[in-house]
Formats: C-alpha cells, sequence, structure tokens
C-alpha cells in the first residue's frame, strides 16, 4: 500500500511540472503570435502576457514589443532574423530542465523555483532567446550575458 501511495505521489508530481511547462510554453506561443500581429496594440499584449510593476514599466515593455514588431537593425541584424523565424514558425521552446549543463549554469545565480520558469525560444537562423515565466505570467522576455559573466541577467518589467 505504501509503495502504491509513492507511485501515485510520483505520478501527479510529474504531471503538476508537465503541466506547468506545457502551460509556459503555450503562454510564450501566444506572446510570440500576438507580438507580430499589428492588430493588438502592444499595451494589450502586455496587459495580458507580462507581469509588469506600475505604468512606467508597462510603457517600457510595451516600447519592447514596437522594436520587436518594427527592428531597427539590418535585415541580417538579430531582430530581423528572429522576426522571421517567428513568423515562418523556426523555432522551438524548450524548459531550463531540458538545457545541457553548461546552459543550466548560466542561470545558477536564480533560485531554483525560479529557474523552473526560464524557457528558451530556439530560433533557426540566431541565438536563442530566454524568457522567464512566474506565476503564468512573462516576467521577463529579453535579457543578456555581459562580457565575462558567467551568468544571464533578465530585463524584469
Amino acid at each position: 500500500m505504501k509503495s502504491i501511495s509513492l507511485i501515485i505521489i510520483a505520478v501527479f508530481s510529474f504531471c503538476s511540472l508537465s503541466s506547468g511547462q506545457e502551460n509556459g510554453d503555450k503562454l510564450i506561443r501566444k506572446f510570440l503570435a500576438d507580438i507580430y500581429n499589428t492588430k493588438i496594440s502592444s499595451e494589450v499584449i502586455i496587459s495580458k502576457f507580462v507581469k509588469h510593476e506600475d505604468t512606467v514599466s508597462l510603457r517600457t515593455a510595451a516600447l519592447a514589443i514596437l522594436d520587436m514588431r518594427s527592428p531597427r537593425d539590418s535585415s541580417t541584424g538579430h531582430f530581423s532574423i528572429m522576426k522571421k523565424d517567428i513568423l515562418e514558425h523556426n523555432f522551438s521552446i524548450d524548459n531550463f530542465i531540458a538545457f545541457n549543463s553548461s546552459d543550466q549554469s548560466q542561470f545558477n545565480n536564480l533560485s531554483e523555483v525560479d529557474k523552473k520558469g526560464v524557457y528558451r525560444i530556439k530560433l533557426k537562423n540566431t541565438i536563442p532567446v530566454y524568457v522567464l515565466v512566474k506565476q503564468n505570467k512573462i516576467v521577463s522576455f529579453f535579457g543578456f550575458r555581459k562580457a565575462g559573466s558567467d551568468f544571464y541577467t533578465f530585463i524584469v518589467y
């Protein structure tokens, strides 16, 4: 009886973890689809998907969306290629637990709970983009790794 209880607990734990990852994946896919749908305002996208602190944060994040929609870099720049890859569905999304140990190590500055909310958008023709999700909201969809730093830094709105 005890072993059956342990098996049931393990199954529920796995299902809960898988469900959380699936929800994050779906959230990010909907977010990406809406970013390039110019009929939806950037403010609506931020309100719907992104956790933000105040109206200044909302406006900053909304401007980031506008920059993503209309990249200022050349057609060979990261944001232009990213837009093309996303519009052509040339990307995949995976969760932190699927990263190799080298990729995981750049998030060692995060808590174990926060690490579970890290997703990577693997674009076909440019570098990956990392997204941080907490409580079914995107906390950050931009970040960087400073030269000489071992850690990825998320820009939080």
